[in-house]
């Protein structure tokens, strides 16, 4: 028994007068507080790291992701996961050196959960729910420095507070810079503290003055509502064979009448009918990055169908098909964002030269098929 007691290794840590994890009875009872700190620790760590797994093994990776937003992990242990760790490995040593195994041991699970619930954490950001996708989806896009980003966020909220819009719910916004040296539209998460974080962007064409019947394109706010239902194409041709709004089925947003100035005769203002829609994906979507509009806004044709797909500008018309209305606009598929937004808003950042990550390559066009003119809008 003088060789168990001394810690024959075919004895149990408690035959020995061990209290477990190498500390005396004596020990134990002195430094009871911070036993049952460690043993804390240790079953919130399994907690987390089966919460976690659990996600992971059940999550579907083609559902929209914001389905499953009812599922979201503890806060505190994505923000605190840094001081599990340093516990853990701090009470792991100062429990002899079964407790230094079992806490290495538990810092590995650790670092699954904390890899898995930071995936998942970043899943549920609103910005990254539609970066990914945005990256995926959209053929055309532009790439900006991350200066250029927050530059914008900037014109956005000097815009909306210009508005007079100072307590707008979190939602994705639209921004769209009629610059000549820009031509481009942005996607925008704009947060409750009013604070804008960039998604995504694109070339787009605004308004060409000089021409008839061309007006420039509106500066300020535009809410996308009800009273001005949008349509989609019919693929149609005119006389030119070109396809004003692009192929059928694509979205034309429609933003109502507003007064925009006139790009031909004496200087003024007139009506025209603001709209956000795709052209030809033959013969005009080549020319996005440059004004070729009569005051609409064209985007390439990925980009209206990712803002219909996930309904970003949609809050007016989810709010009816919530309350039992169908609108047959809507596309069946559509997978619609928790936080749909209803606003267009359009500056202009003057710029005099063409910022290189603005620049679209402009393919010639054969003069059999040369476009006098703008289609439609």
């Amino acid at each position: 028994m003088r060789q168990a007691a001394r810690g024959h290794p075919g004895e149990s840590e408690l035959s020995r007068g061990r209290s477990g994890c190498g500390v005396s009875r004596r020990e134990s009872i002195n430094g009871s507080t911070r036993d049952i700190r460690w043993m804390f620790i240790q079953r919130r760590m399994l907690t987390m790291l089966i919460a976690s797994m659990r996600h992971a093994k059940t999550r579907s990776p083609t559902a929209a992701p914001w389905r499953e937003l009812g599922r979201q992990p503890d806060a505190a242990m994505v923000v605190t996961r840094g001081c599990y760790v340093e516990a853990l490995a701090r009470n792991g040593r100062a429990c002899g050196p079964h407790g230094v195994a079992l806490g290495n041991c538990m810092a590995a699970l650790l670092a699954a959960a904390v890899f898995l619930t930071s995936a998942w954490a970043s899943e549920l950001d609103p910005v990254a729910l539609l970066a990914g996708p945005f990256a995926r989806e959209v053929k055309m896009r532009l790439e900006l420095p991350a200066p250029e980003q927050q530059a914008y966020a900037q014109l956005l909220q000097h815009a909306l507070a210009q508005a007079g819009m100072h307590e707008l719910a979190p939602q994705y916004v639209l921004l769209v810079d009629r610059s000549a040296a820009v031509q481009a539209i942005f996607i925008y998460w704009l947060a409750s503290e009013r604070v804008a974080y960039f998604v995504g962007a694109a070339p787009a064409s605004t308004g060409r003055p000089g021409t008839y019947d061309h007006f420039y394109t509106p500066l300020g706010v535009f809410a996308h509502t009800l009273a001005n239902m949008d349509f989609r194409a019919e693929g149609t041709r005119n006389d030119q064979g070109i396809r004003g709004y692009g192929v059928k089925g694509m979205r034309v947003y429609d933003f109502g009448w507003v007064e925009a100035e006139r790009g031909w005769g004496p200087p003024g203002t007139s009506l025209m009918r603001l709209q956000v829609h795709a052209t030809d994906p033959d013969l005009l979507e080549k020319y996005l990055g440059h004004q070729r509009s009569k005051g609409c806004i064209r985007i390439p044709a990925t980009l209206n169908t990712f803002i219909d797909r996930y309904g970003l500008l949609d809050a007016d018309y989810e709010a009816e098909v919530k309350e039992g209305r169908q609108l047959w606009v809507l596309r069946p598929d559509r997978e619609p964002t928790p936080w749909p937004g209803r606003y267009l808003v359009v500056v202009d950042s003057e710029r005099a030269t063409r910022p290189i990550w603005s620049t679209v390559s402009l393919e010639s066009v054969s003069p059999s098929r040369s476009i006098r003119g703008s289609v439609n809008c």
